[in-house]
Formats: C-alpha cells, structure tokens, sequence
C-alpha cells in the first residue's frame, strides 16, 4: 500500500485547496437565495427574457425561490463544474505523470507488479474523489442549516450520490486515458471535464440529445434532473457504470503491456 499512501500524501494539498475552495465559494452563492427568493417576480421576468440561456441551464424548469432548486441550479451547477475538471485532471495525470516526470524508471525496478500500481492509484483516486464530495457537502448542508428553510434530506442525499457518480466515472475513464500517453496533460483533462458540460448543455437545448447522453454522464447526474426527476435513471447509471468498467480494463491492458518511457 506503499504507492497508494504517496499518492493520497502527494496530491493532498491540491485536493484539499480544491475541495476547500469550492467549499467556500458554495457557501457564498447560498447566501444569495434569501435575496433572490425575496425578488423572485424580478428573478422569474430575467430568466425569461433569457430564453435559450435559460433552457440551457435548466433553469425555466424550477422554481429558484425555494431552496434546494436554488441549490441544484446554482451552486450545485457550480459543484459539478468545478468537481468534473477536478476529477478529469487527477485522473488523467495518475499513470502518465510516472512517465512524464522520469519516476517509471526509480519506480518499476522495485518488486512491485503494474497492476498493483494501477490498482492502488485508482483507489488513491477514488478516496482523494470521496473527500472532494465530502467536505462540498458539509459546507453545503452547514449553510442549508443556516439559511433556517425546509428542504428535502434524502433529495439532496440523492444530488451529491449523483455527482460522487459522475466524478468517479469521468475521474475512471480519464486515469484510463492516461495509461496511453506518457506525459502530463492537464489541459487535456479540462478540455474533457468542459466538452461533457457543453455536451449537456446542448442536450438541454434539445440539439443532438439522442447521441450526446450516450457520451456525457452529465446527462443523468446533472442536479436539477435529479430534482425534476426525484432520482437517477438507472439504466444510464448501468450504461456509464459499464463503460466505467469498460475504460479501467482497456487502461489496465495498455499499462501491462505498454514499453515505459524513461
């Protein structure tokens, strides 16, 4: 468990300035809500003056004065955002960073396999994921408690399960990426995390749906859809979670198999 503890201690300080940081930024859009439910026949007259804006961001579909529908539309658009690029940019740099940093070769002489490596990175991964949507989710449910208004527990119990999903399956199929190239992509990662939010912001506008919820697990984690819908739909749940599956044993084959650059 050597190499999943260095991992966990390596990427603490940007896990931790990450998740707090959106944590923070969370809290401050909250405060917000008692000023918008305050003016919600101005709020209801801007939103429709948007038009496709408004269908984009879902946000003709819910009622902002309340809270958890504030939540969903706002701050946890905001989480899903800033959680996807930060799951992408972990996971596509957690195989490939041993290459593009010269550490394969200190590394790989010890007698340690590659699917050990791979293995407890992924789980490195996964916890460093776990903690993100733990500490959005105190600072979230902190605030909920101070704004003093009703809200539905288990529907937002639902909305961050949601997002843990989405997380661990583009963080999944990005560390899965990274076992074919043999530096640091960053960039990469973000571009990933930004093209699925556009994607699904193109499925809300009713362009391409029928192909793009096949490609962006946004599509069924997206916190307003959860709210709308009460819950998930399980079979996109079963679909990503067997191209999950899908990507980790590609990645796992390509890492076994592929000539390390040292």
């Amino acid at each position: 468990m050597t190499i999943f503890f260095h991992e966990l201690k390596q990427g603490k300080k940007a896990s931790l300035i990450t998740s707090l940081s959106s944590c923070i930024l969370l809290i401050l859009i909250m405060s917000v809500q008692p000023k918008v439910q305050n003016q919600m026949k101005m709020v209801e007259k801007l939103i429709a003056g948007l038009g496709p804006l408004a269908q984009a961001f879902a946000m003709d579909k819910l009622d902002m004065g309340e809270l958890l529908n504030f939540y969903s539309l706002e701050a946890g658009n905001v989480l899903l955002l800033i959680g996807c690029s930060f799951s992408c940019v972990m996971g596509i740099s957690m195989l490939s960073k041993e290459e593009g940093r010269h550490t394969a070769e200190f590394l790989f002489p010890h007698p340690i396999s590659r699917l050990s490596v791979i293995i407890q990175k992924w789980f490195a991964l996964i916890i460093q994921l776990v903690v993100f949507i733990i500490i959005n989710t105190a600072g979230t449910y902190i605030s909920f408690v101070m704004l003093n208004q009703p809200w539905d527990m288990m529907l937002f119990i639902k909305i961050q399960l949601s997002l843990l999903i989405l997380f661990v399956c583009v963080g999944s199929i990005c560390f899965s990426i990274s076992a074919f190239i043999s530096h640091e992509a960053t960039g990469v990662g973000v571009g990933i995390a930004l093209t699925l939010y556009v994607l699904n912001l193109l499925i809300n506008l009713d362009v391409g749906k029928d192909i793009f919820k096949y490609i962006t697990p946004i599509y069924f984690t997206e916190p307003a859809k959860i709210v709308t819908k009460g819950a998930f739909d399980m079979y996109f749940a079963k679909y990503y979670g067997l191209i999950t599956a899908a990507s980790l044993l590609l990645g796992t084959l390509r890492y076994a198999t592929k000539d390390l650059r040292i």
